[in-house]
């Protein structure tokens, strides 16, 4: 069961996001990093792990595009630029695999 983390601390609007807080050195932060990646993967099911996957921009069934697109609008919205149709970006992904192969 899902129960949140109450904190008594209120987040500072001032201070820009993914920028750490405390006074704990580069190094130990990266630590601390570590430490808490190690203690999520220690949680994982056994035998939990990732296959890789062809990318098939046109089987609608696998969700590719939908992840495709949904990440390329992140990403836009982040950097301030136009965010694409689903559509769009389906087209764009298909020039992209013959652009490469033929570089």
């Amino acid at each position: 069961q899902f129960v949140p983390r109450v904190s008594s601390s209120k987040p500072n609007p001032d201070q820009p996001l993914g920028v750490a807080t405390s006074d704990a050195s580069p190094e130990e932060e990266k630590e601390r990093l570590v430490a808490e990646v190690r203690r999520l993967v220690a949680r994982l099911p056994a035998g939990f792990g990732a296959v890789q996957q062809e990318f098939e921009k046109d089987d609608d069934s696998n969700h590719h595009m939908d992840f495709i697109s949904a990440a390329a609008n992140l990403r836009a919205r982040c950097y301030g630029i136009a965010e694409v149709e689903r559509l769009q970006a389906k087209l764009i992904a298909g020039r992209i695999i013959p652009a490469i192969a033929t570089t």
